[in-house]
């Protein structure tokens, strides 16, 4: 829309020439103008300082600015508005460097008419706007390209983790076939020594072997189970069966040396909404991080390693904090903790815990770690109590 009215700076040291362009604009019904005058370019600035203008009329020969200086300083400041510089009979080359410089026209002081003027100030005007709509749509461009390599990005490593995925599937059946029949014969014999010789001496060693088998099975079942983790089967489950099957389990192959301390009665008849094998397989997990990061010299009574389980009922959650005494971890290993394959241990996959988290997320729910090096850590996983349903479309009347 062509502007009514419009404010313009003339910055012009030559009286004679500001009264010639003063005189024409006043001619002019539409648009009107609104003139204000500065004579040097310090003046100008502080003017520009305080007050808005449409457009400056800039004369390239001041006495405190001369050549393309003045326009530099003027065009370099924020929200500047458009100009048209004036040169003189024998400048217009000045003029056409000036519109290499962000000057949106030129005239020649002793040539102006009525029409010229007003052609220039206006276009110099619609220039700017289209500079501006141009500018707005690069960066609009520039955002939206940004955004697409971002998901297209995204999108390629998802089709990499996925094809990751897929091989990991294939190596765990085999581990699982070519690893399980051995480790099972194992465990046969070492259940056949027991019951043919009955020898103090024996004892400890089949009890490291029975500890390498869990371990073995576990590694076997963590590999299985990141390959293979499938959206939950819901049953309404009394998760404290749930916890109390599974810290039976861990002190069934850990009492020797590991005292479990249990403060589960927050959580007596309250039930949720969740797959009892994935959430069985989120606490055997975490339990035996637990046990692994306790300290190695097995005591007995109190001086046994302790690892806590305390449940809390929330509004909408349960939680469950597990904790050990053990090391802790420092930060540079507590932002990579849920990473695939990332482990501290020896031996072991470094899937417990990403397995973990995946199964978390299927349900809704959260886990987080809290730990300090030389402090222990702590595991807390709060799973809701109903899973969401997403809403069923309702048929339109007919």
């Amino acid at each position: 829309m062509e502007k009514k009215h419009m404010d313009v700076l003339i910055i012009e040291d030559s009286l004679a020439d500001f009264k010639l362009a003063a005189l024409l604009l006043k001619e002019s019904s539409v648009p009107s103008f609104g003139i204000r005058h500065a004579v040097r370019l310090e003046e100008a600035l502080k003017i520009l300082g305080t007050e808005s203008f449409d457009i400056i009329l800039l004369d390239l020969d001041l006495p405190d600015s001369s050549g393309l200086d003045g326009l530099k300083k003027i065009t370099g400041r924020p929200g500047s508005p458009p100009v048209v510089v004036l040169t003189g009979l024998e400048d217009e080359e000045m003029g056409l460097e000036a519109l290499k410089h962000q000057a949106s026209d030129f005239l020649v002081k002793g040539r102006l008419t009525l029409n010229g003027l007003i052609r220039s100030l206006l276009y110099a005007l619609e220039r700017k706007r289209a500079e501006e709509i141009l500018k707005r749509d690069k960066e609009a461009f520039e955002r939206l390209v940004e955004e697409r390599t971002r998901e297209l990005v995204k999108a390629q490593m998802e089709l990499e983790k996925t094809k990751r995925l897929s091989d990991i599937g294939v190596l765990a059946t085999t581990v699982a076939h070519e690893l399980r029949n051995p480790l099972a014969a194992i465990g046969i014999a070492v259940y056949n020594i027991r019951r043919i010789v009955i020898h103090p001496d024996i004892d400890k060693p089949l009890g490291h072997i029975d500890k390498m088998l869990v371990e073995s099975d576990q590694i076997i079942n963590n590999l299985l189970s990141y390959s293979r983790i499938r959206p939950p089967h819901y049953e309404r489950v009394n998760i404290i069966d749930i916890l109390e099957e599974s810290i039976a389990f861990i002190e069934d192959k850990r009492i020797k040396y590991i005292s479990i301390i249990k403060n589960l009665d927050s959580l007596k008849n309250i039930s949720i909404e969740a797959d009892p094998v994935q959430i069985k397989e989120i606490l055997n997990n975490i339990l035996n991080n637990a046990c692994d990061a306790a300290p190695s010299k097995k005591g007995k009574g109190k001086d046994k390693a302790k690892v806590k389980v305390a449940a809390e009922n929330e509004d909408e959650f349960i939680k469950v904090a597990i904790e050990d005494s053990g090391t802790g971890m420092d930060q540079e290993t507590l932002e990579k903790a849920f990473d695939p394959f990332f482990t501290t241990k020896a031996k072991g996959t470094g899937l417990g815990l990403s397995v973990c988290r995946q199964i978390v997320d299927f349900h809704g729910g959260s886990i987080s770690i809290e730990s300090e090096a030389g402090q222990g850590t702590v595991v807390i996983v709060r799973l809701p109590k109903e899973r969401k349903r997403v809403p069923k479309k309702k048929n339109p009347r007919r």
